[in-house]
């Protein structure tokens, strides 16, 4: 075995530049699968998460039946304001629907030295912007979502005028902040969300959102409360209700108090729409990793195939002078299985490093890279052990 290894590491030496070609098709091949293993994960906790609510067809989200000039249904004047903070809060209290949930997103800038352009989602005139989403305690119970350390919001988290708004990091932003830590001397880190946590935002998007790279800051309706923030919270609010009834007191009371002209449909298609995103985003990957792994298994069987050629008559010496199949086979695999397990190191290394690495994917690319390993090395493995001594010794002539 040692001697066997000796020999591989030599062969590894000898062909460094292939050797290096290969690992980079590995490397390449392993993070697209777990990428892939990581969507899959994702959709089925999805699917999961949509099963267990029984009532998402009969989840109702508010829209401006005008939506040409939004900034006019914005309540200008401290009565209009007012009416519309009490609107907010008789929707969520008084108007009779199961429960709701509320939330509205911005990109801001926010400067910190802690903060880099890697969670970052674009710049504004040359200052870093990043995903702030403002949500109210019905979302984070419909989303169940939890932390990894610290604490979520607490009641009066809600009200407006506090010194330091307390904020839910993303779980990227683990690598910067910690809990506790004031970032812009505006924002205490009060918790780091759970890992791939999502929400949907049936009222601006079709699409499976990712807070990530989210700073989760409480919707603030109580007191001095943000007009602006009121009128994004209203309109970015999901009604959960048994029937339409509900709806139209709502729409109702906006008319009447002079506020909204409300109109309101279904979200429970929203579902079909997002897993269909999703399929239609995986088949397309599935697809490239096959392309990938068909060109590093055709490249690296070609490369195997062709050292035996040229290293047959040293073979045949080690055949002849009492070596055995078996122990050139195993110098045969350790050369490929050398290179693929430092592969494998790496593309868990990257993965850990982006804070997305769990035992399943491990567990996957694993089993995903010794299937490639035997894929490589089944063809040339059985074409040597039928060669007798004497068809080796022809080929090195």
């Amino acid at each position: 075995m040692k001697t066997q290894f000796y020999y591989a590491l030599l062969d590894i030496g000898s062909e460094w530049r292939k050797i290096i070609k290969f690992i980079f098709q590995m490397l390449l091949s392993l993070l697209a699968f777990m990428y892939i293993v990581s969507s899959i994960f994702q959709q089925l906790g999805f699917s999961q998460w949509l099963q267990g609510k029984a009532d998402y067809e009969h989840t109702y989200m508010l829209y401006d039946a005008d939506t040409a000039d939004v900034e006019r249904f914005i309540p200008e004047g401290e009565e209009r304001e007012s009416l519309a903070q009490e609107f907010y809060r008789w929707i969520r209290e008084d108007s009779g629907a199961v429960r709701t949930y509320s939330v509205f997103d911005y990109n801001l800038p926010i400067k910190d030295e802690r903060l880099d352009a890697s969670l970052s989602v674009g710049k504004d005139e040359g200052a870093l912007l990043y995903h702030f989403v403002f949500v109210d305690e019905g979302f984070l119970n419909e989303f169940s979502l939890g932390v990894s350390s610290g604490e979520t919001f607490m009641p009066s988290d809600y009200m407006a005028g506090v010194m330091l708004i307390p904020a839910l990091m993303g779980a990227d932003f683990a690598k910067k902040v910690e809990v506790g830590d004031c970032l812009a001397g505006m924002l205490s880190v009060k918790g780091i969300l759970k890992n791939d946590s999502h929400y949907i935002q049936p009222s601006w998007t079709n699409e499976l959102m990712s807070l990530d790279k989210s700073i989760i800051l409480p919707i603030q309706y109580a007191g001095n409360a943000d007009a602006n923030d009121i009128y994004m919270a209203t309109f970015g609010t999901c009604v959960v209700s048994e029937g339409e009834a509900c709806l139209d007191r709502i729409v109702e009371h906006a008319r009447k108090l002079k506020l909204y002209d409300i109109e309101y449909r279904t979200i429970g298609e929203q579902k079909d729409l997002i897993e269909s995103g999703l399929r239609w985003e995986l088949s397309i990957e599935v697809v490239l990793l096959f392309v990938i792994i068909c060109s590093c298994m055709t490249c690296a069987i070609t490369r195997l195939q062709t050292f035996v050629e040229q290293h047959a008559r040293e073979f045949s010496i080690h055949l002849f002078c009492g070596a055995q199949n078996k122990e050139i086979m195993l110098r045969l695999i350790l050369q490929m299985f050398v290179p693929a397990t430092f592969a494998f190191g790496l593309a868990a290394l990257i993965y850990a490093y982006v804070g997305r690495l769990s035992i399943m994917i491990v567990a996957c690319a694993a089993l995903a890279n010794l299937v490639i390993i035997t894929g490589i090395l089944l063809l040339p493995l059985l074409r040597f052990k039928k060669k007798s001594i004497n068809i080796l010794l022809k080929r090195s002539e």
